[in-house]
């Protein structure tokens, strides 16, 4: 079992039954195996935590909080008490220190001057200093545009990504495991680094003009087998709802007439996305959908049969939604 597999088989049907059915995510078996999945994706933060907290300590998942609070801050206004409430049961002390080591780390690989300021304590808690921080639109969104592009290159592409040789793990573990392919070293980088790469999508979305760094992430899949953790197949769903969400559901649609992108994130987006009944381009959101559908593919569990099933749904949600009855015969 890899990321792709966690994703597909836990993460994308609670997301489905929370969006089309109400509740949360909470509702679902939270294995620990799936805790991460579903910190990065339970719409109340505090209930996550509160559930995470009760059945696993938090050492190895403190980034995505910290990706969650600023995403909060940046998209609902700074609020100290929502910092306090999660902090608070999470543990202070705990969390204050992984700021601080996280800190150190940042020096070590010299990324991100700016962006480093998300690993303070105190622009979370005073929202003078956020304010100040924050509205520096210029110098940030610069940097978040190279933080983004560097992500692009290191871990999507691969350029100058270090990579364990993989007869040496064979012959000293008996096991030819993909996941394994990052040495420790870069694998402590990537999650060190995680934070500023998340935080500069959130910014450049919500600040930044441009969406070419947005779609990047998001119809480009990482070279290597993501971990059971899949911090990366995350922000490849967070990025494919915001660039729907900054060009509309048909421009990125429009993206099936040229390449194949993977489904999940095309389906968490259309999941997320709220249709609008009187958007002019339905019908022609629901042909793409339809002449398109072998366009999409899945490292999971989604086969061919799955994924035509699975837009048929969608073509009858977004009828149900818009309250039109477009006809359109589906090809298998």
């Amino acid at each position: 079992m890899c990321g792709y597999c966690i994703e597909s088989n836990y993460t994308i049907p609670a997301i489905e039954s929370v969006c089309l059915g109400g509740g949360t995510m909470q509702n679902h078996n939270v294995d620990p195996l799936y805790l991460p999945n579903f910190l990065q994706e339970e719409q109340n933060l505090l209930l996550a935590v509160e559930k995470v907290k009760e059945i696993y300590a938090f050492d190895g998942y403190l980034h995505i909080v910290l990706c969650r609070l600023f995403e909060e801050n940046i998209l609902h206004g700074h609020y100290e008490e929502r910092f306090d409430k999660v902090v608070s049961t999470i543990g202070y002390a705990q969390f204050f220190e992984f700021l601080e080591k996280c800190l150190l780390l940042l020096g070590k690989y010299k990324i991100g001057d700016k962006w480093e300021r998300i690993y303070h304590q105190d622009i979370y808690q005073d929202m003078q200093r956020w304010n100040s921080f924050i509205l520096n639109q210029s110098e940030l969104i610069d940097e978040a545009i190279n933080l983004l592009n560097y992500y692009y290159d290191w871990w999507i592409k691969g350029y100058n990504k270090m990579e364990s040789d993989p007869n040496k793990r064979m012959a000293e573990t008996g096991i030819m495991d993909p996941i394994d392919n990052t040495p420790l070293d870069e694998g402590e980088k990537f999650y060190t680094i995680f934070p500023l790469i998340y935080t500069s999508l959130i910014y450049v979305w919500k600040y930044g003009n441009g969406t070419d760094f947005i779609k990047k992430i998001a119809v480009n899949n990482p070279k290597w087998c993501p971990s059971f953790f899949g911090y990366d197949l995350w922000l490849q769903r967070k990025a494919f709802y915001l660039y729907v969400e900054k060009v509309g559901l048909l421009h990125a649609l429009k993206l099936t007439n040229k390449i194949k992108i993977r489904f999940e994130p095309v389906y968490y987006a259309l999941l997320k996305h709220k249709i609008n009944k009187n958007d002019n381009d339905l019908i022609e959101v629901m042909e793409i959908l339809n002449k398109n559908s072998n366009m999409f593919y899945s490292d999971g569990r989604f086969i061919k049969d799955d994924v035509s099933k699975i837009i048929r749904f969608m073509l009858d949600t977004i009828n149900h939604s818009s309250g039109q009855k477009i006809k359109i015969s589906l090809t298998d």
